[in-house]
């Protein structure tokens, strides 16, 4: 993960192969901001879990093995 910092903004880039939610995490932590909030995000996934509260504390997840576009996060 590459990133730059201007006062409290972030940009960031992964890399190929990383993992979006647990990089994010790690840039959280290392922060020493006590919230974030994602603006905007675009790029490739690879093996995606999508899933929807149904309700009863259930969701229904699908998941997704092959390449998808990510045009809004």
């Amino acid at each position: 993960m590459q990133f730059a910092q201007e006062n409290d903004l972030y940009l960031v880039k992964l890399n190929d192969g990383e993992d979006l939610l647990e990089s994010l995490k790690q840039l959280a932590s290392s922060s020493e901001a006590k919230c974030f909030a994602i603006l905007c995000g675009v790029g490739m996934l690879r093996e995606v879990k999508l899933g929807y509260f149904v309700g009863d504390g259930k969701y229904d997840i699908t998941e997704f093995k092959e390449p998808m576009e990510l045009i809004s996060l």
